[in-house]
């Protein structure tokens, strides 16, 4: 790539990213809300009636801008998808990491994990990115591979150790982490979909079982 192409690419990534901030920032222009635009807009229309003129509007840009670094709706949403998970990341290291025994850092990955569904802020998301998962990874296989592998990668080092101290010793780390992450993320999201199932505790105590008699083989 031609050093011009590069310094091209660069600022076209970063109007990208001071857009994606504006319809994403913590406070709406347009009605003083504390909530992002974009997230004012689902949270009222839902993802079938979700429109890229309404976040425009609530956060006070123009048509224009939007497009020239988005194709549509689908290119803002996975935006918005890496931009929950960057939360999402940083909570699950965080809570694995304020525990010391493996199979403690596991429970509260876990109920991490689960946390989604019942969590005001992320229940709504969760939902609505479980409905369009296979929409998004059949669009965007790349970013979407990127993204699961960013967040297995918060419970991989915890089996990691499990099975480094006999306590899990036929555990497979990268791959059994892709395994009980999709579970407990499928679970996150039927619960998010269909509140007042099970309860937080109910969920942990379902799962949590499960997964440690399989990574004991």
């Amino acid at each position: 790539m031609s050093p011009s192409r590069a310094r091209g690419s660069t600022a076209s990534a970063s109007a990208r990213r001071r857009l994606l901030q504006s319809v994403t920032r913590d406070e709406s222009p347009a009605t003083g809300s504390r909530d992002p635009a974009a997230r004012n807009v689902l949270s009222r229309s839902g993802w079938w009636g979700f429109k890229v003129e309404s976040v425009l509007r609530e956060a006070r840009l123009s048509t224009r801008s939007f497009y020239r670094h988005y194709d549509g709706k689908n290119d803002l949403l996975m935006d918005l998808f890496e931009q929950e998970v960057d939360g999402i990341v940083r909570r699950l290291e965080r809570l694995a990491d304020s525990h010391t025994a493996p199979d403690d850092r596991l429970a509260a990955w876990l109920d991490g994990i689960l946390a989604m569904a019942f969590d005001e802020r992320h229940a709504g998301p969760a939902s609505m990115f479980a409905q369009h998962w296979r929409l998004l990874l059949e669009t965007y296989p790349e970013r979407m591979q990127r993204i699961v592998g960013r967040l297995v990668n918060t419970l991989t080092p915890v089996l990691r150790d499990g099975a480094e101290l006999g306590i899990w010793p036929q555990v497979r780390p990268e791959a059994d982490a892709y395994c009980v992450f999709y579970m407990g993320a499928s679970v996150a999201a039927d619960l998010a979909a269909c509140p007042g199932e099970l309860s937080r505790a109910e969920a942990t105590e379902r799962v949590l079982p499960f997964v440690l008699r399989a990574l004991a083989g």
